[in-house]
This record gives structure tokens, sequence and C-alpha cells, in this order.
């Protein structure tokens, strides 16, 4: 099992294809042995934190920072049972001890060697950080001192529970030995490294009496797919449990049922974002639907518009043209008025009697007065022209 250890470094221009596994590197182990790799990502990207940072902060002159200077990365020992969550809690905690921010996290599973033709796996994670914060580089030698280094090792062993490296204190200098002090310092030394080789030969037969056998493990496998069955898993999650049947890894039972539980996890995190895509899905299906009703209530009220502006524009046009004629029909009667009243006049006066006529006849005044009355009787009797009446009237002759 490795021990809990952190290191940092500034990020690399290549460092996100990296971690990603955009660039992938020639010394993976082969497809077969290679476990799922996980990431996260903020919803913004490591320049876009820093370029935000930047712009609110209230500076006062000075060297303006660089991106570069400011984008850092840390490599962190993890072991097989360790989930993404584990290692965002670290991330966390780093944050807020150091006030830096999280930018990605990549942890990576399908690294390693091979001993005796079986893979010896390097679990271990990437996490870059964004430096620079509330416009300040919180990550320089004067603000980050050899006790808080010691103290976040110390963290990451808690956090991951993992055992921690061993503390390294500064060693008396011995200015010199005698030959018996020497002998006794080596016989010491060689006494702590038999004991050393003891322990450890004794952890690797505990470790390999704690290993399953294949017909264990599969068993353990085929449970857990049993239990598993019904209960909405997807089928990735019982794809995972197959490859590992068909697979030479060795586990031991804690191990074995860490890794099945990992993967439900994963799998629970598949099913809540299928399921929240689902709904997002829904009430969008939902709002194209009301806007589709809306739409085409908007389409039915504007051709009701259009059919009603296209009649009034059929009657505008149908009014105009009836203007038009009632006004060349007043405009002729106005001149046949015009042209013939006088006329009309003349015949009155040489038909009937000085005796009715005279009086009017003789003055211009009332002549023109009687003259207008016949015009407005025109006008009255919508311009028709004067009929004689077929009634027979009696008027006196006019004097010779």
């Amino acid at each position: 099992m490795a021990k809990a250890s952190i290191n940092f470094q500034k990020s690399k221009g290549h460092s996100y294809d990296h971690n990603f596994r955009k660039d992938e590197p020639n010394y993976l182990l082969k497809a077969e042995h290679r476990l799922e790799n996980f990431y996260w990502q903020g919803e913004r990207t490591a320049k876009e934190i820093f370029d935000d940072e930047l712009s609110k902060a209230k500076r006062k002159g000075g060297r303006i920072p660089t991106f570069e200077n400011s984008h850092w990365e840390a490599v962190v020992n993890l072991n097989k049972r360790h989930t993404l969550e584990d290692v965002r809690k670290l991330a966390e905690h780093i944050e807020q001890k150091f006030n830096i921010t999280c930018a990605t996290i990549a942890v990576h599973r399908d690294e390693g060697h091979y001993k005796n033709d079986k893979p010896q796996y390097n679990f271990h994670a990437h996490i870059t950080f964004v430096t620079y914060k509330d416009g300040q580089q919180n990550w320089r030698r004067e603000k980050i001192k050899p006790a808080d280094l010691r103290e976040l090792q110390t963290a990451v062993a808690e956090i991951l529970q993992m055992e921690r490296g061993e503390i390294r204190e500064k060693s008396e200098r011995i200015t010199s030995l005698n030959h018996r002090q020497y002998r006794e310092v080596a016989r010491q030394k060689e006494k702590l490294v038999n004991e050393l080789e003891q322990k450890h030969n004794q952890e690797i037969q505990e470790l390999k009496a704690e290993i399953l056998t294949l017909k264990e493990r599969n068993a353990i496998l085929e449970q857990a797919r049993k239990d598993s069955k019904g209960k909405g898993f997807l089928k990735g999650f019982f794809d995972s449990l197959s490859s590992i049947k068909k697979s030479d890894q060795e586990f031991s039972k804690d191990e074995l049922l860490a890794e099945i539980e990992r993967l439900k996890a994963l799998d629970k995190q598949r099913r809540d974002e299928i399921e929240r895509l689902r709904l997002e899905q829904q009430e969008l299906a939902e709002e194209v639907a009301k806007n589709s009703l809306y739409t085409k209530k908007l389409e039915q009220d504007l051709e009701e518009k259009n059919k009603t502006i296209k009649a009034q524009e059929i009657q505008i046009i149908n009014l105009k043209q009836e203007n038009s004629e009632l006004k060349n029909f007043i405009s002729k009667a106005m001149a046949y008025v015009s042209n013939h009243a006088k006329d009309v006049f003349s015949f009155i006066k040489n038909i009937f009697s000085s005796e009715l006529t005279e009086p009017l006849l003789n003055e211009k005044e009332k002549d023109e007065e009687f003259i207008d009355q016949i015009e407005k009787t025109q006008q009255r009797s919508n311009l028709t022209p004067l009929q004689p009446e077929n009634k027979e009237r009696v008027f006196k002759a006019r004097r010779q």
C-alpha cells in the first residue's frame, strides 16, 4: 500500500492534455489491465479563474501577475480504494488552508509497471490550482512555511486515511567515531535492516494469504451481480463486474468489496446525471410545446388581423370609388344647374302670368333668391332635375 504523499510543481503547458488523457502517454499499462480514470473540472477553466481574479483585484502598481506563475499542480499518492470524492475533499481542504482555487482533478488508475508479468499499479491524482486570489499571490515562499507543508502532509494522510510518511527531523551531526563505536553502529544498522526485512516478508505473506483465489473472487462478483439485478443499475455496472471476472486482477476480500462499492457509487453518479438530463429534456420539451401553442395562437391572431385589414382595404377602395363617383355626379349636377337654371327661369317667366311673377322678376335680388331656392330644391332631391308634375294647374294668361 502506498504511503500518503503530496508534491507541488508549476503546471506545464501540456498538463491538461496529459491529465485528461487527450495526449495519451506511451508508458500506460496494457489496455486489458487499465482501470477507469476519474475526472473533474469546474465551470471555469484555470485561465478564466486567473483572468477573473486579476480583473477584480485592486492593484496599486508593481509587476503584473502572470498565469504561468499562478498555475500549480499537486501530485497525490492514492490507493485502489480511493474515489474522486476523496480527492475532492482533499482539494477543498487545500483551497481553504492556502486561499487558492482548484481548477481540475484527474485520478489516474492506468499507470504502473509489470513484475513477473503482473501489473503493479501506480494510483495517483493530479490536482491543479490557481494560486492568485484576492489580489495576491498566495503560493510563495514568504507565505508557505516548511511547517505548513508538514501539516499538509499530515492532513493528506488523515483525509485519505493513509499511512503518513516519516517526518524528516534534523539529525545531530556526528563529528567522529572510534573503531568500537563504529562497529556498534554498523551492528545496530544490520540488525534493524534484518528486522525490517523479516517484517516486510511477513507482511507479504499475510497479504498473499488475504488474496482471494479466482474462484472466491468470481463468487463474490457473481453474488454482487445477483444482488444488484433488478435494482436500476446501468448496463455499464454489470459490464465492469464481468470485466473483472475475465481479468487476472488479484484482490483481497476488503479490496474487492471496496471496488464493488466504488462501481456502485460511480453507477449512481451516472444514473443521477441521466435523470438530470432527462428532466432537463422534459422541461425543454414542455417549454417548446408551450411556445408552439403560443406561436400558433399568434399566427391565428395575425391571420384574423390580416383578413380584417384586407376587408377594410377593399371597403376603403369601394368607398373611394363611390366617393369619386359621387363627386363626379355632384360636379355634373352643379354644372347642369349652373348652365340651365336661367333657361328654366326664362321658360317659367314666359309661361306664367306676369301678375304671378312680375313682383319676383322685376327685382334682381329676388331673382337671385329664387334661383338659389331652385338649386337647393335640386340638391334636396338627390340632384335629380326638376320634373313637371302631372297635375293640371290654372295660371292666369299673360297680358299681351
